[in-house]
């Protein structure tokens, strides 16, 4: 199968030079496909309140059963690494390209599950769970692997009591919710592939941001809830930039520092948010690692936050902060209170 790159160079209407310019240069390397995969549930069953851990961990389980060729190995140490499916999704190597990266201690992960929105209420037999997925760059070489891998952990079961699924069907949400997988075919169509369509320019100097799950932006090395603009500005240019560099095959060149400085002078008009506490348990590290963050709604106001929104439009396909490949940091933009 062969992912439809439909790369296109975006607009940039009537952007200056500067830093929109430095922006749409990078927004037009990031590319993806957008997946929504609907899972039916056998029976009548409790999952977690937030399932982003939950999916991540069962399809990262199937994901390692189908592609790894040496199963004694350790990813770090694998000679196939490289080239696995579940080592680039899931514990992506570092880039030996990339000299300025190389004393990290983790890259960025070109996958993002979206789960449905926080839940306590049971899921009723033969009820449709569906969650999203984003695949940047060559990560959308895997999507017939995660297909397969999605249909055996549906069956495996999701939950303490691996209670049963059965994978329904998987839309492609770029290319008018096309059908590229159905239960009980045996070929998967390739998914449409490029960079974002950016909307319109906003007409406002007012922005909010409506932050839909829990998001962990660290200052210091711990999670923060200091929502001033140029710390959202610096965790979306962040993101979107190293998925750029290591997933899209792409460059960054110039210097960031002027979108920094600019994001300084957008003052915050309003404040409304709460921390969300939640842990996630981890096999390999076998104690309970932190997934909690903020979540709620921020007001900016200034004559600059337009010059930002290629930017801000890109982070909300990528998410931002700590735990991305779990749907955390998922914001959405409105030019008007809501």
């Amino acid at each position: 199968m062969a992912c439809k790159d439909d790369s296109t160079q975006l607009s940039a209407g009537s952007a200056p030079g500067g830093p929109l310019a430095f922006q749409h240069r990078i927004v037009n390397q990031l590319t993806y496909a957008q997946l929504r995969f609907e899972f039916v549930s056998g029976s009548e069953t409790r999952l977690p309140e937030f399932l982003g851990s939950t999916l991540r961990g069962c399809l990262a389980s199937a994901m390692r059963r189908i592609s790894c060729a040496l199963r004694k190995e350790e990813c770090p140490s694998c000679m196939l690494r490289e080239r696995c499916h579940y080592s680039v999704l899931f514990e992506t190597p570092p880039d030996t390209r990339l000299d300025a990266w190389q004393k990290q201690t983790s890259w960025p992960r070109p996958i993002v599950i979206e789960p449905p929105e926080l839940r306590v209420t049971p899921w009723q037999a033969g009820e449709v769970l569906p969650f999203d997925l984003l695949l940047f760059g060559r990560a959308a070489q895997s999507f017939p692997y995660l297909v397969l891998a999605a249909s055996r952990m549906a069956k495996a079961g999701l939950g303490s009591r691996r209670s049963p699924f059965r994978l329904k069907r998987v839309l492609d949400l770029r290319n008018s919710e096309a059908r590229l997988f159905i239960e009980g075919q045996d070929r998967v169509e390739a998914p449409r592939i490029a960079p974002p369509d950016l909307p319109e320019y906003p007409k406002s100097s007012t922005l909010w941001v409506r932050f839909k799950t829990p998001t962990r932006i660290l200052d210091a090395g711990r999670a923060s809830n200091n929502l001033e603009f140029g710390r959202l500005v610096k965790a979306a240019l962040s993101r979107v930039s190293s998925l750029v560099l290591f997933h899209c095959g792409g460059t960054v060149d110039g210097e960031p520092k002027e979108i920094l400085e600019a994001a300084r002078s957008v003052r915050t008009t309003a404040e409304e948010i709460g921390w969300v506490p939640l842990k996630r348990w981890s096999n390999r590290q076998k104690q309970q690692l932190p997934l909690d963050g903020f979540i709620g709604r921020v007001g900016y106001d200034g004559a600059e936050c337009r010059e930002f929104w290629p930017l801000l439009k890109a982070g909300e396909l990528t998410h931002v902060g700590k735990g991305t490949v779990f749907g955390l940091g998922k914001y959405g933009i409105l030019e008007r209170e809501e």
